[in-house]
């Protein structure tokens, strides 16, 4: 479902039970893992999706693996990676997608962060591309493979044109919300950062907004 206000044009697109875009991601039996929102590695696995991730997208993921370790089943604050290896070990697509995108974050990764920070967010995006690639696939992952790419391994989303969010920090670029199901929280995005505040520090804030925006689309 998708509204739109007819004056500000301020977006919001409802999924119920399923993020469904160039693939399913179900959600509907997970709502009671966090009070107020998605799971972490729910909105992972929501941007690591878009088949066309543009460098922006790829930014946003990138933040992400800055600000959560990866973890398991039980630890709200980490990216559970046994959830992640679960998808992409029973679908040859999601795994497809997914690593394609890891790799991606990985090589864009320096142009969002740096230092000790870049290091941690690089070593976490090749952890969990290790564990996929090591992790047993399924009978039908291993058939799926044998096709590989000269068949889609991935669907075709609905295009429609959703309005400018406007520049958040001026240190990265444009976010987007392509591959999520979200809205502007009133109190959210700003053109201007807080007085003192670098733009290291304001990194943190991408997984509180991207989650808020989650949190709305669902209630």
């Amino acid at each position: 479902m998708r509204f739109a206000h007819p004056d500000t044009r301020q977006f919001v697109e409802i999924f119920l039970d399923a993020l469904v875009s160039y693939h399913r991601l179900e959600f509907g039996s997970r709502l009671h893992l966090d009070q107020h929102t998605l799971p972490l590695v729910d909105l992972l696995l929501s941007l690591l999706q878009n088949v066309k991730a543009t460098e922006a997208d790829l930014h946003w993921i990138d933040c992400l693996f800055h600000d959560a370790d990866l973890g398991g089943p039980g630890q709200p604050a980490v990216i559970d990676t046994t959830y992640v290896m679960g998808v992409c070990t029973e679908d040859w697509g999601w795994y497809k997608t997914v690593t394609m995108n890891l790799d991606r974050c990985a090589a864009a990764a320096p142009a969002v962060l740096a230092g000790e920070g870049l290091e941690t967010a690089v070593r976490r995006i090749h952890r969990l591309r290790q564990l996929l690639e090591e992790a047993p696939k399924s009978l039908r992952w291993q058939v799926r493979a044998r096709v590989g790419e000269s068949r889609r391994w991935y669907e075709e989303p609905e295009r429609v044109r959703r309005p400018s969010l406007g520049s958040w920090d001026r240190g990265c670029p444009q976010p987007r919300l392509d591959s999520l199901a979200g809205i502007l929280p009133p109190d959210g995005w700003s053109d201007e950062r807080p007085p003192g505040a670098s733009v290291g520090s304001m990194r943190g804030c991408v997984v509180c907004d991207l989650r808020k925006a989650v949190r709305i689309a669902i209630l």
